[in-house]
């Protein structure tokens, strides 16, 4: 994504509506794979999405088997 259409919110627009997607489709969970930056500036190379708009969007992690690569989840049954 070129810089001036960053930190606007598209990612966890295209999250959240690709989640909602998958589970009124019938998916009983949506897992994601993204990049956890440790506060750090994010390179412009992630493109699979950073662990914190995961979280704020109700992921949560459930296994890690790199350092900087949280497996995330989002089970169907959480939804109100």
């Amino acid at each position: 994504m070129h810089r001036r259409h960053r930190r606007r919110g598209l990612t966890a627009t295209l999250i959240e509506a690709a989640r909602d997607h998958a589970i009124a489709s019938g998916a009983p969970a949506v897992e994601a794979y993204p990049w956890e930056t440790d506060g750090k500036k994010a390179a412009s190379t992630v493109y699979t999405g950073l662990a914190s708009s995961y979280r704020q969007l109700g992921f949560v992690e459930v296994a890690r088997r790199a350092p900087h690569r949280p497996i995330m989840r989002y089970a169907a049954n959480r939804r109100a």
